[in-house]
């Protein structure tokens, strides 16, 4: 009787493992059925093909595991938006695997439920059209949430994704790299697909949970004539912060190659910043097309090198625009309430159109914010504050005012320096404009001006003593002895003078439209220091 019930077990037993083997066996093929004619679905209505050497699903493990999968375009089409010139994307990933994916959940339920997405070693290149005539771009519209269309599922639950090994190519018609973007790891966490109810099968994105990071980040730009690398990038949307570390802008060749392939004196720029902190970034209003919102962005400890070969010529067709310019010229609202530079350093150097010199401008300690930096049907405001030791041993502070940038050019500037000797100033002031200082000590130099897009007027008073100055010949190597002699008997050695008045140079200036936003701030404040040193400068008599 015994051997009965167990012979009945055991038979019970088999059947319930062949029911389950069988039931094992009928869902794979249903998935794989589902899989096939989605993808034959797919190939059929989208401009790409889809295909993928193998896939190992196993329901026990609730893993599938894509491999070499590859999603090319069919033909020559465009992309739209900003790649609009180019065709679709090519796409290779070497394995796509899916933990923790819930099958009867949609098989039944039609929900997508999965723990972990994986993909190692993926590529995307998007190449160039040979006509790029592609016809005006579509409007991006304002306000409307990024959505997904899947027709047939009601709810999506991701947990954590993780990208291993990405790569990104725009190439041009004949295969030549335009820009490149390599990206070693790559995980995200916290991905809620939250359903529509008003259109069946769309979702919006929701970012409250929402955190990532990446890792060991390149970006070669176009030419490649830069090169942007970042080390560690982490974002959490609840908290609003995100954090980068070892950002770098160089250039791939070095200074002066590069500069020497320029026509024109080109802007070489090189920055290298340890620690970027971005606070109270709102992802959501980013995400939704309402413009970028944040309370503060800190760098700390960068160092930003600038170089130019002032040996080639100007561009006189170049139309650099100012501060209020350049905020007019972005079209989304933005609100940044303030951005920091904490202890950084700027060398600017010029290699000069005489004899191939290096005119060298070092600043240290240099302390910068940016606050009050708004766009809205309101009005703008740019308020900028500044502090550094130039040339090793004078401290500068300087400070620009935009009221509104929104609807003009006007802006105040005013600053003040330490003391120093006059000597310190033949590095910047010889070149561009003859005298050199054989002596003489500065006490303290203030200023104040206002100006616009073409003109910058205002006041500058040096007190000093024990000046003497020397005005060099075209060649800066031959001293002119008339003139020096009539400079130093025009110009006296101390102000205030003896009897106590002071002299005050006037700040006078027109732009050059053809050059940038510095060489018009510095060449205004310049005229100022000329007019209180040069002979018959323009300068009046304070009490």
């Amino acid at each position: 009787m015994a051997m009965g019930k167990t012979s009945k077990l055991a038979i019970g037993v088999v059947l319930l493992g062949i029911v389950t083997a069988l039931g094992i066996v009928w869902a794979k093929n249903r998935i794989r059925n589902l899989i096939q004619a989605e993808i034959i679905h797919f190939n059929d209505t989208k401009p790409y093909t889809f295909t993928f050497d193998d896939l190992d699903f196993s329901l026990f493990k609730s893993s599938a595991k894509f491999q070499n999968l590859t999603i090319t375009p069919d033909s020559v089409s465009t992309a739209g938006d900003i790649l609009d010139s180019f065709e679709h994307p090519h796409i290779f990933v070497q394995s796509l695997q899916m933990e923790g994916l819930d099958v009867w959940a949609i098989l039944i339920r039609k929900h997508l439920i999965l723990e972990d997405i994986a993909i190692d070693g993926i590529e995307i290149m998007y190449q160039k059209n040979a006509d790029t005539n592609t016809g005006p771009s579509r409007p991006i519209e304002k306000g409307t949430p990024k959505t997904i269309l899947l027709d047939k599922l009601k709810e999506i639950k991701l947990g954590r994704f993780s990208v291993d090994d990405f790569s990104f190519t725009l190439t041009g018609v004949n295969k030549d790299t335009l820009a490149s973007y390599m990206l070693k790891e790559f995980e995200v966490d916290g991905i809620r697909l939250q359903r529509q109810s008003h259109v069946p099968g769309l979702f919006s994105i929701n970012t409250d949970d929402l955190s990532l990071r990446l890792s060991n980040q390149r970006l070669g730009l176009a030419q490649k004539e830069y090169d942007l690398q970042l080390g560690n990038v982490q974002f959490n949307a609840k908290m609003g912060l995100l954090k980068m570390n070892d950002v770098s802008y160089v250039p791939m060749l070095s200074k002066e190659d590069l500069g020497s392939k320029y026509r024109y004196n080109t802007t070489i720029m090189e920055s290298r910043i340890p620690k970027v902190s971005i606070y109270g970034l709102a992802i959501e209003k980013l995400f939704f097309n309402k413009g970028v919102h944040l309370d503060s962005v800190i760098l700390e400890n960068p160092e930003f090198i600038v170089y130019k070969d002032m040996s080639k010529p100007w561009n006189k067709n170049k139309r650099p625009k100012l501060l209020s310019e350049l905020l007019r010229d972005i079209e989304d609202r933005f609100h940044f309430k303030s951005i920091i530079l904490k202890q950084a350093s700027l060398d600017y150097t010029e290699k000069t159109e005489n004899q191939g010199k290096l005119l060298n401008v070092p600043m240290r300690n240099l302390d910068l914010t940016m606050s009050k930096i708004e766009q809205t049907k309101n009005g703008s405001t740019l308020d900028i504050s500044m502090g550094c030791t130039v040339f090793e041993n004078l401290s500068l502070a300087l400070a620009l005012s935009f009221p509104n940038p929104n609807s003009s050019d006007d802006f105040y500037f005013k600053g003040s320096t330490g003391s120093t000797t006059f000597q310190s100033f033949n590095p910047v002031l010889l070149p561009t404009s003859g005298i050199k200082f054989e002596k003489g000590d500065l006490m303290e130099m203030t200023f104040k001006g206002h100006a616009n897009s073409s003109r910058a007027e205002g006041d500058l008073t040096m007190l000093y003593n024990n000046l003497q100055a020397t005005v060099l010949k075209k060649n800066q190597t031959e001293k002119n002895k008339t003139i020096s002699f009539l400079a130093n008997q025009a110009v006296r050695s101390s102000n205030p003078s003896r009897s106590g008045k002071t002299m005050v140079g006037a700040i006078d200036f027109d732009r050059v439209e053809y050059k940038g936003f510095g060489n018009f701030l510095f060449k205004s404040i310049e005229s100022g220091i000329i007019n209180s040193v040069y002979p018959f400068g323009n300068r009046k008599r304070k009490k």
